[in-house]
């Protein structure tokens, strides 16, 4: 696999706005306990996320990875009414044939596209995908699956969770749980099969040279004018 360009779609917004306004439905309704599987609107969506806090946290959501399988609820009509920056997402991958994986982050952050590349390979390779299950399953990880609950990540996520941030870069909340050994399989593994590692300016640019990259615009909307009384 080495050099080679994968199924992976990079698709930059001018901001965290702008990529939740377009995926925010389409993240939460694939991967949070509260909408999986379930027809929910964005206010919903908002309305939840606000009840945890003081104010709404979903704009400031940095990025996420999914598959063309979850675009699919949106594509046929389970989800409708659509936004329209829903819309213009979905346009993008109306000729692209399936199976894809997407990568959704704010132009510039590069920090987030490499964490969300590893998840891609890791939802997109089944022997990679099985080789860093079974390597974590061999780990003593109760504390790392109560932080990674207490940031809001679904058990079933947490394998995916932790092999990425062990390989791109511990949260706050992880750091101290002694996974340098970890680290190092991690890494032995990653490199195994794509012959890079995601780390530093090199891995970056390994990243860059795998993925199709495209930038999303904003869809134009005439406002209707005012009508005169």
């Amino acid at each position: 696999m080495c050099g080679q360009k994968f199924a992976i779609y990079h698709v930059s917004f001018a901001n965290t706005y702008v990529l939740n306004a377009a995926l925010g439905r389409m993240y939460a309704r694939a991967a949070s306990n509260r909408f999986r599987d379930r027809k929910f609107d964005f206010e919903d969506l908002i309305d939840w996320d606000s009840s945890k806090s003081e104010k709404a946290m979903i704009f400031e959501w940095a990025g996420f990875a999914f598959s063309s399988e979850d675009t699919k609820p949106f594509l046929n009509g389970e989800m409708d009414p659509l936004l329209r920056k829903e819309q213009a997402f979905l346009r993008i991958f109306r000729d692209v044939a399936a199976p894809y994986w997407i990568i959704a982050a704010a132009a510039g952050d590069d920090e987030t596209l490499r964490h969300e590349f590893v998840h891609c390979v890791y939802m997109a390779f089944p022997d990679y995908r099985a080789e860093v299950r079974e390597f974590l399953s061999t780990l003593k990880l109760k504390t790392a699956r109560k932080r990674l609950c207490a940031m809001g990540y679904s058990r079933r996520n947490h394998l995916d969770e932790l092999n990425a941030y062990i390989l791109t870069g511990l949260a706050g909340e992880l750091r101290g749980l002694q996974l340098a050994a970890a680290k190092r399989e991690l890494e032995r593994i990653f490199k195994r099969h794509f012959g890079f590692l995601p780390r530093g300016q090199n891995g970056l640019k390994e990243i860059k040279a795998r993925i199709h990259r495209i930038r999303f615009r904003v869809p134009e909307r005439k406002l209707s004018e005012r009508r005169q009384s």
